[in-house]
């Protein structure tokens, strides 16, 4: 017998944005079992915590521009975000990206995120909360910290969460009697990742990019 118990870690594409302001900066989400019951669970997927959900409270002057990976509702304020994440098992470790803008600040590092994870364990119908957590971000005018690059691990699961969106677009594209535009758009992004996949070395980007050419291949493209 275990207690559910969360352990989340949020990672952004970039720890330093500009003070005037910026859009499209990602904040991936991981999470999985605590690694206390982790070393009791037998190695055997089973079913760990059911109807998880993250709630999200924002800080004035950020807004949630989209979600990857999973669906969010607005709660009543504007400012508030509910994810909707099923149900985690022992041996997953599960990840969803939010796509962020910033409106201006002064530079300094300031909590723009709180979250809560909410969920039922596996035995037991009662939902539960784990203590709020605050995630902060850097707003500087510092030239030499904004040009850092990117964090890979956040932009490659980007990369792969939109694949997964335009293969499914495409598709529906392909079905509704467009041919052309639904095989430009898995070209384009297909030529993406195989860019990626050469300046990065990370070869799986290549396997994703095969899986949109062979779209193009079973809907009878060239």
């Amino acid at each position: 017998m275990y207690i559910a118990n969360i352990k989340a870690t949020y990672t952004w594409n970039h720890s330093y944005i500009y003070a005037t302001g910026a859009d499209s900066v990602f904040l991936l989400i991981e999470w999985n079992m605590s690694e206390l019951n982790a070393n009791r669970t037998p190695s055997v997927s089973k079913l760990y915590a059911r109807d998880v959900e993250l709630n999200i409270w924002l800080e004035p002057g950020i807004k949630v521009v989209r979600t990857y990976g999973c669906k969010g509702v607005l709660g009543p304020p504007q400012s508030s975000l509910i994810l909707s994440l099923g149900h985690l098992y022992t041996d997953k470790k599960q990840s969803v990206v939010i796509e962020c803008s910033f409106k201006p600040h002064f530079a300094c590092k300031r909590p723009v995120i709180s979250v809560q994870w909410r969920y039922k364990g596996s035995n037991n119908e009662r939902m539960k909360e784990q203590a709020v957590e605050e995630i902060y971000m850097n707003y500087t005018y510092n030239l030499g910290l904004l040009r850092k690059t990117g964090n890979f691990k956040v932009e490659k699961q980007v990369k792969l969460l939109k694949t997964s969106t335009i293969m499914k677009e495409a598709i529906e594209i392909y079905e509704l009697g467009d041919p052309e535009y639904a095989e430009f758009i898995l070209r384009r992004k297909g030529d993406e990742l195989l860019l990626c996949a050469v300046q990065s070395g990370d070869m799986s980007l290549i396997e994703e990019a095969e899986k949109l050419y062979r779209i193009i291949e079973i809907y009878g493209g060239t």
